[in-house]
Formats: C-alpha cells, structure tokens, sequence
C-alpha cells in the first residue's frame, strides 16, 4: 500500500491538534498495529501527542508511533544535501521503523 501524507496548516489554538488527533485514533483502529506514524516538531511536542493519545481512547492499547522530526543540512538553499546528511537521514528512517516494529 502506497504511504498516505497528511499535513494540516494553521495559527495556535486554532484545532490543528485535536483534528489530528481525532484523525489519527480513526487510523489505528483501520491499520495493522504500529503502522501509522506521527511526526511531531520537537521532542517535547512528540511527549505530548503520546500522553493525550493515551490518556484517550488507547488507554491500554499497543503504543501509537509518534517521533520527532529530524532536520538535515543541505548546499546553498535548496539542495543537493551536504555530504553525511543522506546517510543520517537512512539513520533517522532505520530508528523510526525498528522503534515500530518493537513497539518502543
């Protein structure tokens, strides 16, 4: 199955979250266990998603995939990435993907 993107866009407070948040529940009760993911800006924002989604209706469920977003470094504005990044972005991919399939 080909990977679905969603991106949503607006100002604080204005329900990005709790729409996502909504939407996501829909999804893991459609999916295979662990195979929707959710990127969040920071670590901190990661945390948040993760205790709200728990504290909701997953309460007891296999934990969702929610993983910080990764920055990478590229040459002048728009590209190609600078030397190392590709592989670091292999890296971040491979951590994502095993902390899935083992449920972390």
């Amino acid at each position: 199955m080909a990977a679905r993107v969603i991106a949503m866009t607006g100002p604080a407070g204005s329900g990005k979250t709790e729409r996502f948040l909504a939407r996501y529940r829909k999804a893991l009760g459609q999916f295979a266990p662990r195979s929707t993911l959710w990127l969040a800006p920071t670590w901190r924002a990661a945390a948040a998603v993760q205790d709200r989604l728990m504290a909701g209706t997953l309460r007891g469920k296999s934990w969702p995939v929610v993983e910080p977003i990764e920055g990478f470094f590229v040459k002048g504005r728009e590209g190609p990435l600078q030397d190392g990044e590709l592989q670091r972005a292999a890296a971040w991919a491979r951590a994502i993907a095993e902390s899935a399939r083992k449920g972390a």
